[in-house]
């Protein structure tokens, strides 16, 4: 799982921090980007993997984009199955 925090060490010191809000919270996320532009608005894109399957989700434009990308997460691993497994 992602962290929220991060520390680079070389020939100075850099703090990183994650602002995907998902990361650390949403079972199974591992990051990818968040943005903002004045045209595409509030963007995310979020990847999760439950059971060996990978799901990514990208928005656009959306206010609510931490809960809307959890909505879609959720929809797509208990709507869909792969060939072969879960």
């Amino acid at each position: 799982m992602g962290a929220a925090r991060w520390v680079a060490y070389g020939s100075r010191q850099i703090e990183l921090w994650n602002t995907n809000a998902l990361v650390g919270w949403y079972p199974g996320v591992d990051g990818l980007k968040t943005g903002f532009t004045d045209e595409a608005g509030r963007t995310l894109a979020a990847s999760a993997t439950r059971g060996g399957r990978r799901v990514i989700v990208v928005l656009l434009d959306a206010p609510t984009r931490e809960r809307d990308a959890r909505l879609l997460l959720d929809w797509a691993f208990a709507a869909f199955s792969w060939p072969g497994g879960p």
